[in-house]
């Protein structure tokens, strides 16, 4: 008889577990990511598939909270410059490990697209300063030759003798 009143309670206790499972489903569709399954209460029904259905459920949770931590923290330090950060790949599998070596690749060209920047800021720098340098050299070189320019006198001392009759000197 016991045997007999497992089955008749067992459809009710599957459609209790099965709307906690919706529950967390739900909750994990609407961002929270922190929800997991807890134990269903079909211990005296199947024990075992009860535990590695809970277990499963919960791992699956586990790796697509563990993929947006990780994504997210990797994205938001490249954002700000902070190449160091990469998306850790270990425990992630299939579409989520595609995920994370698109999100690697895309940090590394992020990182390279930077250094050019810089690299190219650094040149822009260096070719600013050089003119600036040449520059103050040719004001120096102008304003000197400008004083001597000053004080040079040319003296008119004799006419030339191609001048002939147009010269001014008296004769």
């Amino acid at each position: 008889m016991r045997r007999r009143a497992k089955h008749e309670t067992a459809p009710a206790q599957l459609l209790d577990a099965m709307r906690r499972a919706t529950d967390v489903a739900g909750r994990v569709a609407q961002g929270d990511l922190e929800a997991r399954l807890g134990p269903l209460g079909l211990d005296d029904v199947d024990p075992g598939t009860e535990r590695a259905f809970r277990n499963a459920f919960n791992a699956m949770l586990d790796v697509v909270d563990a993929y947006m931590r990780e994504s997210s923290a990797a994205i938001t330090a490249a954002s700000e410059q902070h190449f160091y950060r990469r998306l850790l790949e270990p425990g992630l599998s299939g579409a989520f490990l595609d995920g994370a070596r698109i999100i690697e690749s895309g940090r590394v060209a992020m990182e390279a697209a930077h250094d050019a920047a810089r690299s190219a800021e650094q040149s822009r720098s260096d070719l600013a300063s050089s003119l600036e340098g040449t520059l103050v050299g040719l004001t120096e070189e102008m304003s000197s030759a400008a004083g001597a320019m000053g004080t040079t006198c040319l003296l008119y001392t004799s006419p030339s003798p191609r001048d002939g009759l147009l010269s001014r000197m008296p004769s």
